[in-house]
């Protein structure tokens, strides 16, 4: 009951610093007619599954990129690809098969994904991953699927990356390079 008499008495007076001409009581208060311009000017593509994101600031030029499938299920940081899975999913024994080929152990990768650089600090001890698997974009120029198995008791789920290399091009084109533009 409080909350609808709060509610009708902030619309009254907003009503009445609206409608009434300017009064003792009202004089200090000023509504604003226009709000400003951001500050920073967003821009998106999409092609394929995935969408390209770029954030400009206006007064400094400087970019950030964030490429991600439209799921956003698959991110793009330094020179890697990060598939997520559910929030609770340990996967320090996920094995990777890209394009049907024979499935790699994901552990096998960390030395390359360390050396790109790539965020692999989870907020918790059990799941220092925080359920995302990195792969290093090389081994996937050309990959069109990814099939993982986030831990031997799980099936593996197919990740479909059509789109990602062209999108990643345009990237690279529109002021995104080097990689440490790229944000997840």
């Amino acid at each position: 009951m409080t909350r609808a008499l709060n509610a009708q008495r902030a619309f009254v007076w907003l009503a009445a610093l609206v409608l009434l001409p300017a009064s003792p009581v009202t004089a200090g208060v000023r509504l604003p007619l226009f709000f400003k311009a951001p500050q920073i000017a967003k821009s998106s593509r999409v092609l394929g599954d995935w969408r390209l994101t770029i954030a400009t600031g206006k007064f400094s030029g400087d970019k950030g990129c964030r490429l991600e499938d439209r799921k956003h299920h698959i991110a793009s940081a330094n020179g890697a690809l990060g598939f997520r899975f559910g929030r609770h999913v340990n996967t320090l024994r996920a094995w990777v098969s890209i394009d049907g080929a024979e499935p790699t152990r994901w552990q096998d990768m960390l030395p390359e994904l360390t050396r790109l650089g790539v965020p692999m600090d989870g907020s918790s001890l059990d799941n220092p991953t925080d359920s995302t698997v990195w792969i290093p974009e090389r081994r996937l120029a050309e990959a069109n699927r990814v099939a993982i198995q986030p831990d031997e008791r799980k099936r593996p789920v197919t990740f479909h990356l059509h789109g990602f290399a062209g999108l990643r091009d345009m990237a690279r084109e529109m002021g995104c390079a080097p990689e440490a533009r790229f944000v997840r």
